[in-house]
């Protein structure tokens, strides 16, 4: 899973399946400070999924406007 975001400071990412209350949690994704307009890309690896899904992205409890998303990347390594 690749996340190209920007955080103005520190944060966290939680990346769902199906729904935010009874779904599969996919990854947590932890986000470094990379100050404003400077869009870094967030790896982390994930379990094997098949068939279709609903996506949820989940921001952590903090600062308004903290954290953008650019693009949400599902990639075959």
């Amino acid at each position: 899973l690749e996340i190209t975001a920007m955080a103005k400071t520190h944060g966290q990412l939680e990346v769902w399946l199906d729904d935010l209350l009874t779904g599969k949690l996919l990854a947590k994704i932890p986000l470094n400070a990379t100050g404003e307009n400077n869009w870094k890309a967030f790896n982390k690896s994930i379990d094997k999924v098949t068939g279709q899904h609903d996506v949820f992205v989940k921001f952590q409890a903090g600062p308004p406007q903290n954290i953008y998303i650019k693009s949400i990347k599902f990639v075959n390594k």
